[in-house]
């Protein structure tokens, strides 16, 4: 678990997710926008079922990692603001990732924070690189990615580009 501040000066605290977590991601899920859906999922997911529930929380840690971002409001309630994931392949070194921050707390710093740490995690677990796709038209992410030393490049899909970030082997 890691206190981060953001630039405005709230604290948020960043932690791996937990199968505890399903209820807060769910919350989350909901208070996101269509276009935060459909820009996250490349459709529009109203609702989490049950089981993708159960995916999002009960990871595999040899396989992949998640991070949780949240805040607790002025009464003191825990609120998940944003997730960051990655799925790493073995057999290529890519881990690929998935960031979604709920519209309230976009443009506020959360995903820049989220993704360096998952970077550490995958470093950590033996990644090469990070991958992920993003919609084109999705200009606040590209420009995160862009500072964060991603590189974008075209995909098969002309609505689709992948940022791809180098990493150095994990200090052993």
């Amino acid at each position: 678990m890691e206190m981060h501040r953001l630039v405005d000066g709230t604290e948020i605290l960043l932690r791996p997710i937990d199968p505890g977590d399903e209820p807060l991601i769910e919350e989350l899920h909901e208070r996101h926008s269509e276009h935060t859906i459909r820009l996250r999922f490349f459709a529009l997911v109203r609702h989490l079922s049950r089981g993708q529930l159960m995916r999002l929380c009960h990871l595999d840690p040899s396989r992949e990692a998640g991070l949780a971002a949240l805040y607790h409001d002025a009464q003191g309630q825990l609120h998940m603001i944003g997730v960051a994931r990655y799925y790493l392949h073995h057999e290529t070194g890519e881990a690929e990732f998935a960031v979604v921050v709920t519209d309230t707390w976009q443009n506020r710093g959360v995903g820049g924070h989220l993704m360096r740490q998952l970077a550490e995690f995958a470093q950590r677990a033996g990644a090469k690189r990070l991958v992920g796709d993003v919609l084109r038209e999705n200009t606040a992410m590209l420009r995160l990615m862009l500072g964060l030393g991603y590189t974008i490049r075209p995909t098969d899909d002309p609505a689709v580009v992948q940022a791809v970030r180098e990493l150095a082997p994990a200090a052993g």
